[in-house]
């Protein structure tokens, strides 16, 4: 009988080589599977590194808050138990005493002023700055990165600023008592308007009960300063302008004992879009609104 024949070495070579390269790649059922496993892989990993970074922001907003309330308490300690001044416009208060910081009015156009970080830390535009340690990013929330289109064309990645202390804390440039203080004729609904100018005047409601510094709005931030009406206690009033709510719906704020907290508000107010437009978000009118009644209960009154 004839001896089969064999396949020629080169011919087993070729095979094992073929099979190798069949073993080492990926049919497309394959690759699409992976690929579904990554999407939902992805779908559940982001929601929650989202979360987390949205943590992470809220801890470093309320310790920005410490740090600002602390520096306004030493101030208090080193002037005989007086409030910083607060004035409402870039005005300087009693005796040319700087208010705690130059009132920039903000708007979204590209102004130098805007990230000037004198006006934040320079003692003679800033009260509060030398408290500081001229610390620049405290008075920024972490969350608060808005820049408008011409602004981030000019390369800015952020204003300043996004913070502003209650009107009712610290005299303001034409207040010399409590009871006198008067509002900006455009604010006349609020007068007469009670404003604390010494620790011991926080009895309605105490320093642990009583807002200081908050996170504003980027469409309603313009000075330094927010008026609430404590008599709007039923939440039927005016926004005269609306806190931020960049942490979720939830807000940066500090009080007067020191402490700092993320305030969920209820909305649907506080909750408006930015729209780069200034003003505004400004005196808006509502009607038993859950988080105006909240700030109204928190500042100080007679």
């Amino acid at each position: 009988m004839r001896r089969a024949l064999r396949p020629r070495r080169s011919t087993i070579r070729k095979t094992r080589l073929l099979m190798r390269t069949k073993k080492a790649g990926f049919t497309l059922i394959e690759l699409l599977v992976v690929i579904a496993i990554i999407a939902i892989l992805a779908g559940l990993l982001l929601p929650a590194l989202s979360k987390a970074k949205q943590r992470a922001q809220a801890m470093e907003c309320m310790s920005n808050k410490k740090q600002l309330t602390l520096g306004w308490h030493m101030y208090a300690g080193d002037n005989a138990d007086s409030l910083m001044v607060n004035a409402d416009g870039s005005n300087l208060g009693d005796n040319n005493i700087p208010s705690w910081i130059e009132h920039v009015y903000y708007n979204w156009d590209v102004n130098g002023a805007y990230t000037n970080e004198n006006f934040l830390t320079d003692p003679q535009y800033a009260s509060l700055g030398p408290y500081l340690s001229k610390s620049v990013g405290v008075y920024r929330c972490p969350a608060d990165s808005y820049v408008s289109p011409a602004q981030r064309s000019a390369g800015w990645s952020h204003r300043a600023r996004s913070i502003a202390m209650d009107a009712a804390l610290g005299a303001g440039a034409s207040s010399s008592s409590s009871a006198g203080y008067k509002p900006p004729s455009s604010l006349s609904y609020l007068a007469p308007f009670f404003v604390a100018l010494k620790m011991g005047d926080l009895i309605k409601p105490g320093p642990s009960q009583s807002w200081l510094f908050i996170d504003e709005h980027p469409d309603s931030l313009d000075d330094g300063i927010l008026y609430t009406n404590p008599g709007e206690v039923s939440g039927t009033g005016k926004f005269t302008e609306l806190p931020g709510s960049l942490h979720g719906g939830a807000c940066g704020i500090s009080f007067a004992d020191g402490h700092s907290e993320i305030h969920k508000w209820q909305g649907p107010t506080t909750f408006l879009p930015v729209t780069y437009n200034q003003p505004q978000h400004q005196n808006i009118a509502v009607v038993q609104d859950k988080d105006l009644s909240y700030l109204a209960s928190m500042t100080p009154s007679h």
